[in-house]
Formats: structure tokens, sequence, C-alpha cells
């Protein structure tokens, strides 16, 4: 029953959306819904049960005169439910008994739980027995089901593999919550209306994993707010927001929650990167070069090419990418983490370099850009990555350009230091390992970060 683990944050969303409908009708904003005066009974619930869904889907795609067969429709765009609902109202809310409420805890008049209040709840409604459900009375309920007014998910009709993304942000704060929904849906152009308002696919980025879409997801978003100046306003709320990802589908889920401090820094490592680019834009005579959006230079650069095992994204089917993007998704996870896999990373260059495909560009810009922000040793890593591209440097040209494999393949810390006194005595060079002596339990980190300034040396890509 993990998924009342999160019941908080979805109940805090629907809570915030129906103050907005409260401030609509009344010219006023609650700071907290305990100043709200709003009774949710039967009359609210029936004038109101269409607008989270309204608000999820787009209001082209359903509006307030449609019947309820329109808004069950609707919902199954999102969320799995039984072929048996056809109804809202009469399926949850309006049919009641008498029982304990399980969020509140009052004993009143509750309904079963059907998969359009919490979708995210594992068990399955439409085999489960009426007394292991889930039961609300109407305002919790009520309160829960409009959570779905904020809540995201990544839509491609041609996605066969690779588990669907969804994602919705939270605070204890309901104005920023309401604020950080509302930019998100602002004249952005993130959500695509012709396919029930899901997050729409980017120009010059394809992902078909969670964490990647996320990454390309929150970068837009920067960059888009950024370009309308609407930045001001997220830096103000950003602090003080949560970001819950999900990725399964239907009835089966899992989650993770990126709290505020990893969603702000990310916001700023974007913010950097994005006027890095345009930097490097502005001073460059490259024409290839020139023909790359600004905004996305180091990020297409470096994201891009972190695909193995597929061709040119207009030649590879989504299968191919899904399995070609598969450490890259990984790699990617350990950023939402505060975290960089310099290991994974570096299996990915490797593998990149035996297929002789370009290597990431831009990889120090990104690299201590991201280390910089989060707070992680950059020292260590630039002493490392220098060390390894100053070798780079000189074995390029040479037979010794594939002693990368010999000290890639090396399984313990006294083999990687024999492969490195070998190299040493090959060059005719004395290396200064002071800086992997210090590290010496993370050997397998220092080797990676060595590696990739080898291999950024003697391939290109960048230091």
């Amino acid at each position: 029953m993990w998924g009342d683990k999160i019941l908080d944050e979805y109940y805090r969303n629907g809570e915030a959306f129906l103050l907005t409908i409260s401030a609509n009708n009344n010219s006023k904003l609650w700071v907290s819904p305990l100043e709200s005066d709003v009774k949710i009974d039967d009359n609210f619930i029936r004038q109101n049960f269409k607008k989270p869904i309204i608000n999820l889907v787009g209001g082209s795609n359903l509006g307030e005169e449609d019947d309820e067969k329109d808004v069950v429709k609707a919902i199954k765009k999102y969320f799995g439910l039984s072929s048996r609902t056809n109804k809202i109202l009469d399926s949850s809310f309006f049919k009641t008994k008498n029982g304990v409420c399980f969020y509140c805890g009052e004993e009143t008049k509750v309904f079963n739980h059907v998969g359009y209040i919490f979708p995210f709840f594992r068990k399955i409604d439409s085999i489960t027995p009426d007394n292991n459900k889930l039961t609300f009375c109407k305002e919790c309920g009520f309160k829960i089901y409009s959570g779905m007014a904020y809540f995201y998910q990544k839509g491609h009709p041609k996605q066969k593999k690779g588990r669907a993304l969804s994602f919705f942000f939270d605070s204890h704060d309901y104005n920023k919550l309401n604020k950080i929904n509302e930019l998100f849906g602002r004249d952005l152009d993130i959500r695509d209306p012709s396919n029930f308002n899901k997050i729409r696919n980017f120009d010059g980025f394809k992902s078909i994993h969670p964490f990647d879409s996320m990454f390309l997801i929150l970068f837009e978003f920067i960059k888009r707010l950024k370009s309308k100046n609407y930045f001001g306003e997220f830096r103000e709320i950003s602090p003080n927001i949560k970001l819950i990802l999900l990725e399964g589908s239907k009835q089966f889920y899992s989650y993770r929650v990126i709290d505020g401090d990893i969603f702000n820094k990310f916001a700023l490592f974007f913010s950097d990167l994005i006027d890095l680019g345009e930097q490097i834009h502005k001073n460059s005579d490259n024409e290839s070069l020139k023909k790359i959006i600004p905004a996305n230079l180091v990020v297409s650069g470096f994201f891009n090419n972190l695909i193995i095992g597929v061709g040119k994204f207009s030649e590879s089917s989504w299968e191919r990418l899904s399995e070609g993007s598969r450490k890259r998704n990984e790699f990617t996870k350990s950023l939402f983490e505060g975290e960089l896999d310099f290991i994974i990373l570096n299996e990915i260059l490797m593998e990149r370099k035996k297929q002789n495909k370009k290597l990431p560009f831009h990889y120090k810009t990104f690299v201590s850009k991201y280390m910089e922000v989060f707070n992680l040793d950059k020292e260590s890593f630039e002493k490392i990555n220098k060390m390894g591209y100053a070798l780079g440097i000189k074995m390029k040209g040479t037979n010794l350009e594939n002693f990368v494999w010999d000290i890639f393949r090396t399984r313990g810390l006294e083999q990687f230091f024999s492969s490195l006194v070998e190299l040493q005595a090959k060059l005719k060079v004395n290396m200064d390992l002071r800086s992997i002596n210090q590290h010496e339990k993370g050997w397998r980190e220092s080797k990676a970060i060595l590696l990739n300034g080898m291999l950024n040396a003697i391939y290109g890509g960048g230091s």
C-alpha cells in the first residue's frame, strides 16, 4: 500500500486547486485552507467536479457542457480505470455508506476508493473486495480527486518501451503551489492540447525513459521562463517547491521525491548552462554551431551524445532509442540525486568510442557547472580530469591511444595503479598521483574521471 505515502502531497494539490475556484468566485485567495469557508457538499461537488479534469486535459478537449461519459473518457487518457467505470458522481461521491474516512479518520458517510480519486494506490479497484478498499468522506475524497488538476504526464503515441513519466509539484505554501502550476501552465508551449494536454516532445531532443524526460522537461521549462522574463517570478518560489516523479502507468507506479533544495539547484544549473550556451554561440564563428538554438547549445551537445547503440534520431526506432538511452537514464537519475555517476558516464563514453561515435561536447562545462551548483568536490574532479587530459594529449596520435582500454579493464586498486605506472614508463613522464591517492576508497570514480579526460583529449568532445 505504498501509494498512500504520497497521498498528502496529492491532497495538497487538490486543496490548492479548489482554493483557486473559491478565489475566482469570491475575488479572494487564502493563504491557508483553514481561512476558507467553502463547504464541500453535494451541490459544490456537482457544480465543480469537471473543473479538475478540464484543467488536466485542457479546455479544448473537455468542457463544462460535456456529460459524464466524456469526463470518464478524458480521465482514461491518463489513468487506468475499470472498464465498468462509466460515471463519476454515482460511482463515488454519491454512493456512500457509514464508515471511517481513511484520510481524516472521521466516522461519517464514506465511499469506496475508485481509480480516479487517488490513481497511485496499488490495489486494483475492479477486483478488490469492498471491505479491503480505501474509504473517503466526501470532503477529503473530493480534495484528493481534485489533485489531478495539477498532474502532468509525458506522452508520445509511438512510445512502446520504457515506463511512462508523470509528475506533480508540492509545497506546504498553497499560494506558492498554485503559483508554480500557474507558471507551468502559462504561454510556454510545454503541454500539447492536441494530445490531451500531455507534455509535448521538444525540438532537438528525444527521450523515452523517465529521468531523461524529466531532465528535458525541467530544462525546457527554465529556458522558456527565461525567454519570457518569468524566471524572476519562479526564483521567488522555487526553494519551497518539491517535485514528485512517478514512473509507470494505470495502477502500477513507483515514485521519487525531488526535494526543494535539488529542484532549486537544477533551476540554477540550467539557467547557467543556458547563459553559457548563448555566450558561446554569440562568440563563435563556427557555421555548424550557428545552426543550433543558442540556449540549447551546451545541454544538447552533451545530453544528445550520451546515447549508445543507435544511429541518428531520424534513423532510429523508439525501441532502439529505448535500449540506447538506458545508461543515459541511469546517469540522469544520479543527477536528480544530487550526484554525478562518473562510472556510468565513463561506460557510455567508452561504448561510444567503440562505436566510433562522437563524444559528448561541453563535457567539462557541464560537469564543472553541476559540481559547482550542487556543492560537490569540483577541485578534485578538475585535478584528475586535467591529469587525464594531459596524458591523453601525449597519447594522441601514438600507438598508446588504445591503452585507455587497458586502464578501463583494470578490476582492482592495485591493478589500476600498475596500469598507470606502466603508462608513465611508456610515455616517459612523471605523474603526480596524489589527487588519486587521496580518494583511494573511491578509486573507481577516480579511474572514470581520468579516463574521461583522456578520451576527450584523444578523440575530441572537449576537456
